[in-house]
């Protein structure tokens, strides 16, 4: 079950030190986990500061975060 949220949540940081911007998706760990091996371009946009761990589709910009706790349950 995904959840939208608007695009001016506290922008992601790309493991390079950059901040992602974009439309954001809640999504649960399992489709977290789907995302992640799927045949997508995706480039990492965790949101540290709350905690979250991200996806952001390199093509379309689509943003994906789960929170980082769920992913190890």
């Amino acid at each position: 079950m995904a959840t939208s949220f608007p695009t001016t949540m506290a922008p992601a940081v790309h493991p390079r030190g950059q901040e992602v911007h974009g439309p954001v998706t809640v999504v649960s760990a399992n489709e977290f986990r789907r995302l992640a091996i799927s045949n997508r371009r995706f480039v990492r946009a965790d949101v540290p500061q709350k905690g979250w761990k991200g996806l952001r589709d390199a093509e379309s910009g689509e943003w994906y975060v789960t929170p980082s706790q769920d992913l190890f349950r």
